[in-house]
């Protein structure tokens, strides 16, 4: 199965919360460049992941954690094998599109009949990013990531990416942004052209 990197056309943070988390504002769009995810059975009775990027430890792997949160005893053991594309540290949500991926998958094999927002609903507890893949190719994005909108399919555009050699944590980034920040935060609405016409 593909598993697609994503880009912020747009992106406001309105909030931080006591969570540790941000609120923000944001277009999140789908690409073309993805990841591939491949479900082969196993006969041990369990769920394994293996990813061809040996930097990322398997037991952090979000797409891990996703298979571990579906994963019940007296299900068919299940091989995951992860083929990266999309860059890691470089903002394009490829862990989180991973274990969107990972539910999904594993919730059509173990035949658990579990919904989207169901789905979207377990997301939400690896990722602030997961359920946006578990969506809609095109959405505006509030709170933490969890409140999506479906928006119209915009023409058809290129994206040129440029990754660096070095890579940066969402995490770290947004403490940057909180060390920076020298005034209140504010909400910030959808452009209601954009909910008319899509963003491109």
């Amino acid at each position: 199965m593909e598993s697609p990197a994503k880009i912020n056309l747009l992106l406001k943070i309105t909030g931080i919360r006591g969570d540790g988390y941000h609120n923000i504002a944001s277009i999140f769009q789908m690409l073309d460049l993805c990841d591939l995810v491949t479900f082969r059975p196993n006969k041990l009775g369990k769920v394994r992941v293996t990813c061809s990027d040996r930097s990322i430890p398997a037991r952090k792997n979000l797409a891990y954690r996703a298979a571990t949160a579906l994963w019940e005893p007296g299900l068919a053991g299940v091989d995951v094998i992860l083929r990266k594309k999309i860059p890691v540290g470089a903002g394009l949500g490829g862990g989180s599109s991973n274990a969107a991926t990972v539910l999904w998958g594993l919730n059509r094999i173990w035949g658990l009949g579990l919904s989207r927002p169901a789905l979207r609903r377990i997301g939400a507890r690896l990722g602030a990013d997961v359920p946006f893949f578990l969506f809609a190719p095109r959405a505006w994005v509030t709170g933490t990531g969890d409140r999506l909108r479906e928006l119209p399919a915009a023409e058809k555009f290129t994206v040129l990416l440029v990754k660096p050699r070095a890579g940066s944590e969402t995490r770290k980034a947004y403490e940057i942004f909180d060390g920076l920040l020298t005034e209140p935060l504010k909400s910030y609405k959808m452009p209601p052209q954009i909910g008319k016409r899509g963003f491109s």
